[in-house]
Formats: C-alpha cells, structure tokens, sequence
C-alpha cells in the first residue's frame, strides 16, 4: 500500500508544471464546496455523551443559504444526516453556536433538527471522524479559526452538561463539493462531478477502495488505496464530470473517488464521494 501512497504522490507532484496555477479562496462558502472537517475523540470523557455539536461562532451571511446541511461520517461510512432551515432567509451576522448537532438515537436533545446518528464510535472514541457542511445556495463566511466541536450529556431537548474532554479539529478547510454517483446503479454508467474548482483547469479524480486519511502535502488526504488517476477538465464555472460505466459484478462494491488540483506548488483535494452499488 505504501507503494501504491509513493507512486501517487510522485504523479499528482510530476505533473504539476503542465497546469494552470492559482490559489483557491478559503472564504466565503458557497453551494458549490465544502466547508470539510476532520477531527478526533480525546477520551476517556468524564460522562457518557449522547450530543456533538458543532460550533462556528459569528459569521457573515452574504445572501440567504436556504437550508444548511452537515454530514457526519466515521471517515467513509455515514452515521447521520442533518439539515435546518433555520435562518435560512436571514442575511447579516449570524452566531451559530451550534451550526450543527448529531445525537445518539436515546438523546433527549432535539434542538434545531438535530441529526439522530450512531454514537458508538463516538461514545468509545474510535471514530474517523470527518463532517462536510454544505449550504443549498447564497453565500455565507464562516472564519476557519472559530470552527470547533463539543460533547453534551443531554439532560432536555436543548441542555444538559458539556462533555470533557472535547474533540480534537485536526483540519477544516473548504474545498471543491465531489459528488456522489449519478444514477447510482450498476450495468449502466455513472457520472461524478465536482464543483468549486479552479476554472478552465483540470482535476485529477483518484477512485479507490479504502478510506484511511493520511498527511499529504500537509493536509489530509482520505484514500488509502489509490488505484486509478483521471484527469478531468473543468469548465469556466469550475465543473468538470467523469462518467464511467459499473458492470453488474461491481455490485455490493464501495467505489471512493476524491479529486486532487495541482495549485502552484501545493495539492488541494476536494470532499470524498463514497457509494457502495
């Protein structure tokens, strides 16, 4: 595997000269990228907890972002789902202390639509633990300093006792959105797209097996497995597709695609798509 890790890294560098260079803005986020959060437990806690909220602090709403909607994963397995309309028309400053919460199916806390998410890697401190918040349009800047994570021990729908110790953000940064397959199938073929990249230039679409982030270039790179590199021209609006076709034998299959962007001297990856046909 290490092998496979070296020979990718000495591609996705030996290739940069042939493209356009240019640094991607970190700020503000908008419906095409992902603000992408990798963190870790720090246990053993001093209480059981049953809520993660996830914390942004004072941001700026540039226009209206509809629903706001965060994702967590134990690296590429989707524990919960969360979505709120709440603001969603408000523009101006806007404290969202959380932006987003996740509860274990027990949890007494309900506030703002909280997520109901499996909370057993979470409780015992094993998870891989990335979330990918999203806004369904407009414009919002959420300063990347400010964004942290903490544990509750729910004692009603919107109290209870913080958790110690808190998790640990490793990394937050906001990156090219990679989505997942369309139409999803196996025997036909399915495209993946990816948004929010630099414009007119190209992404390289890394399709593997096994999640297992790891540093690359000082950020995290979340394939362990890199089996195949495709590079895919973007467009002005910065999309580019890769359509493949999935044979029926594919089926039962988990499919991880993440794009890499050659930016000057520097690697930037994008969200992770990852499907099981």
């Amino acid at each position: 595997m290490h092998q496979r890790l070296l020979t990718f890294a000495l591609l996705v560098t030996t290739i940069a000269p042939l493209l356009p260079t240019g640094a991607r803005a970190q700020t503000p986020l908008t419906a095409d990228k992902v603000l992408r959060i990798h963190f870790k437990m720090n246990g053993p806690f001093n209480r059981p907890p049953d809520v993660l909220r996830l914390n942004f602090g004072l941001t700026q709403v540039s226009q209206a972002y509809g629903t706001r909607r965060a994702i967590l994963y134990d690296c590429d397995t989707t524990l919960g789902s969360y979505a709120s309309t709440l603001f969603g028309n408000y523009s101006g400053a806007l404290n969202l202390d959380p932006g987003a919460s996740f509860k274990s199916p027990t949890s007494l806390w309900t506030f703002d639509n909280a997520a109901t998410a499996d909370f057993t890697k979470i409780a015992n401190g094993t998870i891989t633990g990335i979330i990918d918040y999203t806004i369904d349009r407009g414009s919002t800047t959420i300063p990347l300093n400010q964004v942290n994570l903490n544990l509750v021990a729910a004692t009603s729908s919107s109290g209870g006792y913080v958790v110690s110790p808190a998790p640990t953000v490793t990394e937050v940064l906001l990156v090219p959105k990679m989505s997942l397959p369309t139409p999803g199938g196996v025997n036909q073929n399915n495209a993946w797209t990816v948004t929010g990249a630099t414009a007119s230039s190209v992404v390289y679409f890394v399709l593997g097996t096994v999640c297992s982030p790891f540093l690359l270039d000082g950020k995290f790179w979340d394939i362990g497995n890199p089996l195949a590199i495709l590079p895919v021209p973007t467009d002005p609006t910065g999309s580019g597709s890769l359509t493949l076709f999935v044979p029926p034998s594919a089926a039962g299959g988990k499919v991880l695609i993440q794009g890499v962007e050659i930016l000057g001297s520097n690697l930037g990856f994008t969200s992770l798509s990852a499907w099981t046909f």
